[in-house]
């Protein structure tokens, strides 16, 4: 016992030494600084979390740009919005696309108000409804314009008055349209809203024709009235020569 006592006691100082010549070289550290962040074990509960969870991966940037399929069929609602669009494009001389920007719901149907007032109306409908509408038809063109969030108007070509009710609106902005089966920006669309009224081209109208008319009669009369006054002026010569004779 006393033996293995012994041994004991020169093991504990052979360590001894040994510490205390590590520690001679050695710069001691507090220990909150003894490890490093990297070097520490992770939280095993994160770590579990983390194994469970779909990363955040980063969005492309093409993805913005990439459509998605179109289904081949309408369900439900979409269906009756379908034929209302089709009816839309069929009974109607006049349609617009305007850009649509979150608004309150008051300034929206008060412009839509002043539009009813002469004959137009105005509705928004979901992109792949009308994507499905206008597809491999004669309208197919007007897609460009609904690609985004978009209002549609439509009714009696009364462009001048459907610009009026949209510039009181700082949230809609036209950008095309068609009036009687033409394709037209919204400066053309402005320019169709300065042309001046029917009755008045038809009364500039009938003023050329007056006009002319009145210059081709001038013009008719003319040798005539050049006649006149030759013969005129012969049968004076003709008596004043008489005259003389007798």
């Amino acid at each position: 016992m006393s033996l293995h006592i012994f041994k004991l006691g020169q093991l504990c100082n052979s360590c001894l030494r040994i510490f205390q010549a590590e520690s001679a070289t050695c710069t001691f550290l507090p220990k909150r600084f003894r490890y490093y962040w990297e070097a520490r074990a992770e939280n095993r509960q994160r770590k579990m979390l983390m194994m469970i969870t779909v990363p955040k991966l980063r969005k492309n940037k093409d993805s913005a740009y990439i459509k998605r399929k179109q289904p081949d069929k309408l369900y439900g609602l979409d269906v009756l919005l379908h034929k209302e669009i089709q009816e839309i494009f069929n009974n109607n001389r006049m349609i617009a696309a305007c850009l649509y920007a979150d608004q309150p719901d008051d300034d929206y149907y008060r412009v839509r108000y002043e539009l009813q007032q002469h004959e137009m109306s105005m509705e928004q409908y979901d992109q792949h409804v009308i994507d499905f509408t206008l597809k491999s038809t004669p309208y197919a063109q007007f897609l460009t314009l609904f690609d985004g969030p978009c209002t549609m108007i439509f009714g009696e070509p009364n462009v001048p008055q459907m610009i009026s009710a949209l510039k009181n609106n700082k949230q809609m902005l036209l950008i095309g349209g068609m009036v009687d089966g033409k394709y037209m920006s919204s400066k053309q669309l402005s320019d169709y809203a300065n042309l001046k009224g029917l009755d008045h081209c038809r009364g500039e109208l009938s003023g050329i024709l007056s006009s002319a008319v009145s210059s081709t009669r001038d013009l008719l009369q003319q040798p005539a009235a050049a006649l006149t006054v030759s013969l005129g002026e012969h049968t004076k010569y003709k008596t004043d020569d008489k005259m003389v004779a007798e």
